[in-house]
């Protein structure tokens, strides 16, 4: 069972997350993701420049369909990093 959650998390982490959409319009493409055994660690950095507030990111595969989502509320003041972690489980 740990092979088969391994590989999915490799899947995400190689294929499948492509792009963060912020807010439904701001689109990302430049962040870091780190995996490590059955979890997945997403980082992208934003600036005040770019959104003075989150309320809402999605990770999207190069479809732009939604492989996971968070509503939130974040003020940006200067540089802002946002971590997302995903963990691959059975049941």
């Amino acid at each position: 069972m740990r092979y088969i959650l391994e590989k999915t998390v490799e899947r995400l982490y190689e294929q499948d997350i492509t792009k963060v959409l912020v807010n439904d319009t701001l689109e990302i493409t430049n962040f870091s993701k780190v995996k490590d055994s059955n979890k997945l660690k997403l980082e992208f950095e934003l600036r005040k420049t770019q959104v003075e507030v989150v309320t809402n990111y999605k990770l999207l595969d190069s479809n732009d369909n939604i492989i996971d989502e968070r509503n939130i509320y974040v003020p940006i003041d200067g540089i802002t990093i946002i971590k997302h972690e995903i963990e691959v489980i059975s049941q």
